[in-house]
């Protein structure tokens, strides 16, 4: 949108949904490509679409070698993070997920260029679906997940790292009662240094988790779930209508504006 206009538009036949995730590719301080996530409707087979950033026009794609892709995030200088949340989803049907029994959820990282697998990481349990993908400043990938069965799958963890070098995804510490308040979804997650915030909108917190999985804060706000790093710690947009800033040294939060009756989307940035 430029002026309130719309600058270009990319219509899907029926064959194709997008995942809800963009990534601008930056170099030299200037936007040169999109990267967007998107799946096949008739086997929700994992798509990465490079994009012209003016006119939108599609330039290559190359498979996530999952289902169900979600976020995706460059890394290093021609890397990319991509969660396949190994969801089977229409767009006729929302949420109703095709394939509960048989969800394979994993973090891959390809080569921006040709799409080559690097590296691959499983969920760390069964019953959850990765979605949301951040990196510290120490090169650790952190993971939003949300269970896969909303009603039986409430008490399942929400967050996990892969500290550099290892070989799997770890499960950030949270005791059951904190499990029980988050009702298994994470609904954005964003790094500010070593620290993670997590927005958890069906329980109504951020949970800031170090870079070692060690849980630092746990903080209260509205149905919260926009999250986006910004100076010395996060904003986060909640469903009162509220943008709140989180201090990461302190955990201190300030409401910066609050437009009630104004609903936000889920991401911020």
């Amino acid at each position: 949108m430029r002026r309130g206009r719309l600058a270009a538009a990319v219509p899907l036949d029926d064959q194709r949904r997008f995942e809800g995730h963009v990534c601008p590719w930056i170099v030299d301080g200037r936007v040169v490509a999109l990267y967007d996530t998107e799946s096949r409707t008739e086997d929700g087979g994992g798509l990465v679409v490079t994009r012209d950033p003016t006119t939108l026009e599609l330039r290559d794609e190359f498979t996530t070698t999952g289902v169900g892709p979600h976020e995706l995030r460059r890394t290093g200088r021609d890397g990319l993070i991509v969660a396949n949340g190994g969801l089977l989803l229409l767009p006729e049907t929302g949420r109703e997920v095709r394939n509960p029994a048989q969800v394979v959820s994993d973090l891959v990282w390809l080569d921006s260029r040709d799409g080559r697998v690097r590296e691959r990481c499983e969920a760390p349990l069964r019953g959850l679906s990765l979605r949301h993908v951040a990196e510290a400043s120490d090169g650790t990938v952190g993971v939003g997940m949300q269970a896969v069965d909303e009603v039986g799958g409430t008490r399942l963890p929400v967050f996990a790292v892969r500290r550099p070098g290892r070989p799997h995804l770890a499960l950030a510490s949270a005791g059951d009662d904190l499990l029980v308040r988050l009702r298994g979804y994470a609904g954005a997650v964003a790094a500010a240094g070593n620290t993670f915030a997590v927005t958890c909108p069906r329980g109504d917190r951020v949970i800031l988790w170090h870079a070692t999985g060690r849980l630092v804060a746990e903080i209260e706000l509205p149905g919260p779930c926009g999250v986006v790093a910004a100076g010395t710690g996060w904003w986060v947009s909640a469903r009162d209508g509220g943008v709140y800033e989180i201090d990461a040294d302190t955990g201190r939060v300030r409401l910066r504006l609050r437009r009630p009756g104004r609903v936000w989307d889920n991401h911020i940035g």
